[in-house]
C-alpha cells in the first residue's frame, strides 16, 4: 500500500484520470459518453421492449392506469431512447468534438433522459397524483396531522 502523497490523494478523492484539457482527456471523455449512453440505451431499451410486449399481449396495467397514460409513458420512454441513441452515435463516430461540445452533450443527454423518465409518471388525472395531493392536504391541516386510531389489541394483555 502506498504512503505519503498517494494516501493523501486517495483520501481527497483524487484519481490518476487524464486531465480533460489534453487531447487524451478529451478523447477519454468522448469514449466515456459513448459507452455510458450505449449502456443506458440497451438497459432502457430492454425495459421498453418488455413493456411493449406486455401492452401488446393485453396484460392489464396495474391499478387505475388509463390507456392514454400508458401510451404517453411509452412515447416518453421512446423519446428517452432517441436521446440516448443520438448521444451514443454522435460520440462513437470518428468525429472529434470539442470539450465544451462534449460537456453540452453530457448535460443534455442526462437532463433530457431524466426529464423523460420523470414525466412518464406524472399526469393530472393519475390516481396516485390525486392521492398525493390528498395526503399533503392532510399533513397541512390547521390542527396538524392526526395520529392513526389506536388498535384495540395494542395495549390488551
Amino acid at each position: 500500500m502506498g504512503s505519503g502523497p498517494t494516501i493523501v490523494r486517495l483520501a481527497r478523492g483524487g484519481t490518476s484520470a487524464l486531465d480533460l484539457d489534453t487531447e487524451a482527456g478529451r478523447a477519454f471523455l468522448q469514449e466515456r459518453l459513448a459507452f455510458y449512453n450505449k449502456l443506458c440505451f440497451f438497459l432502457s431499451g430492454g425495459f421498453f421492449l418488455v413493456g411493449a410486449l406486455l401492452m401488446a399481449s393485453g396484460v392489464a396495467a396495474p391499478g387505475e392506469v388509463s390507456a392514454a397514460h400508458e401510451r404517453r409513458a411509452s412515447l416518453l420512454h421512446a423519446a428517452t431512447l432517441v436521446v440516448q441513441l443520438s448521444a451514443w452515435v454522435a460520440c462513437s463516430r470518428g468525429r472529434r468534438f470539442s470539450l465544451s461540445t462534449l460537456r453540452a452533450i453530457d448535460a443534455a443527454a442526462l437532463v433530457l433522459g431524466c426529464l423523460g423518465f420523470a414525466l412518464q409518471s406524472v399526469t393530472a388525472s393519475s390516481p396516485h397524483v390525486e392521492q398525493m395531493g390528498h395526503n399533503l392536504d392532510e399533513l397541512v391541516r390547521e390542527d396538524g396531522p392526526q395520529p392513526p386510531p389506536a388498535s384495540p389489541t395494542c395495549c390488551a394483555r
